[in-house]
């Protein structure tokens, strides 16, 4: 394996919209980051590597789903703390697997609302109050700084 395969480059840059006002989804406290499950939902290889290396250095080691479809039916067989959903994504896009996932949970009113933050390069003002409205709680744009994913991690799981 190349050595070189997780090592950020320093041209990488971000902005991290910390939260919509309003309600938020309730956070889980962690004494330990590695013990968070995060649920990455992305379908490209790279972006995946890049999302990967920034969550290794706390000892978390995600759960990948490639497309939405795929996240929705992990959502539904396991508990994650946070959600970094892409929202573009083949079979299905992040924001139908985001309205199935708070449908999921209103279903199961036992289970505690999992944050779901946007991991997208893209998405204007209008975009993010729709996003909103589907359910989406953050916007976490990519590629991804290591302060504004620890940011991230830190307002929605402690």
């Amino acid at each position: 394996m190349n050595s070189n395969l997780f090592e950020m480059p320093a041209s990488l840059t971000t902005q991290w919209s910390p939260a919509f006002s309003g309600d938020q989804a309730p956070r889980a406290r962690h004494s330990d980051a590695t013990t968070l499950r995060v649920l990455l939902a992305e379908d490209i290889t790279d972006n995946q590597i890049r999302a990967c290396e920034l969550l290794f250095r706390w000892g978390i080691i995600p759960v990948i789903a490639d497309n939405g479809l795929r996240a929705v039916k992990m959502f539904q067989e396991q508990t994650f703390d946070i959600i970094l959903m892409d929202i573009s994504m083949p079979v299905m896009d992040g924001l139908e697997a985001t309205m199935q996932i708070r449908s999921e949970e209103l279903e199961h009113p036992d289970r505690p609302r999992c944050p779901i933050v946007a991991y997208t390069s893209g998405g204007t003002a209008n975009d993010r109050a729709l996003w909103r409205k589907i359910g989406i709680d953050a916007v976490l744009n990519k590629p991804s700084q290591p302060e504004q994913m620890e940011a991230c991690l830190h307002q929605w799981c402690g």
